[in-house]
């Protein structure tokens, strides 16, 4: 997991004995601990797009919350989506008041949005929950918003071909319309930005 923003790097590193999360300039430079928990798993971080956040998975896989931390590393941990078993790989979307994740609530991950604006009680799962995807029956895997917000782009990792669809969004990155497949025979899909 590597992701740039603001001329850091965001990256994740076993170097402590856990998976933590750090930061670096992109000479490898000034590399910092952002995360500091001991014997708990931390994975997929991203930046915000003003660079103020890094959202990140962890906790055990039977325990998996969606939490935020600032890039300094000073502040603890703001849990944004707690006991979300089956979710992961968080993505902001422009603007920063929300969040493309997968969530598996039965048998198949599909991609949510989540509203960070909406008020959850006790850090509710269902709260500002919206499923993005999903009309296929297929796993949906690697979520990644173009940079304006305007659509997003996953695939689907099981299906024969392994396709790669793209789903206009609107204004509040909501689906306007069907996703449209763009590429089929792509193999795996590492994550990353759209431009």
């Amino acid at each position: 997991d590597v992701i740039t923003v603001a001329d850091r790097i965001v990256f994740v590193s076993w170097r402590t004995g856990t998976p933590e999360i750090f930061t670096m300039n992109p000479d490898g430079s000034d590399q910092h601990q952002v995360t500091d928990v001991p014997g708990v798993e931390k994975r997929d971080p991203s930046w915000s797009h003003d660079a103020g956040w890094i959202a990140y998975h962890y906790g055990p896989n039977s325990n998996i919350d969606i939490a935020r931390v600032a890039p300094d590393g000073l502040s603890l941990p703001d849990t944004i989506l707690c006991d979300a078993t089956g979710t992961t790989s968080p993505e902001y979307v422009v603007g920063d008041t929300d969040l493309f994740l997968l969530r598996k609530p039965d048998d198949l991950f599909h991609v949510w949005l989540l509203d960070l604006t909406a008020p959850r009680a006790n850090c509710g799962v269902e709260a500002g929950l919206t499923e993005i995807t999903g009309a296929t029956g297929e796993h949906e895997a690697f979520p990644v918003p173009s940079q304006d917000g305007d659509f997003l782009v996953y695939h689907q990792p099981v299906t024969s071909g392994t396709p790669i669809w793209i789903q206009p969004l609107d204004v509040n990155h909501l689906p306007v319309g069907p996703a449209v497949k763009l590429a089929e025979n792509v193999g795996s899909v590492a994550n990353g930005k759209t431009t």
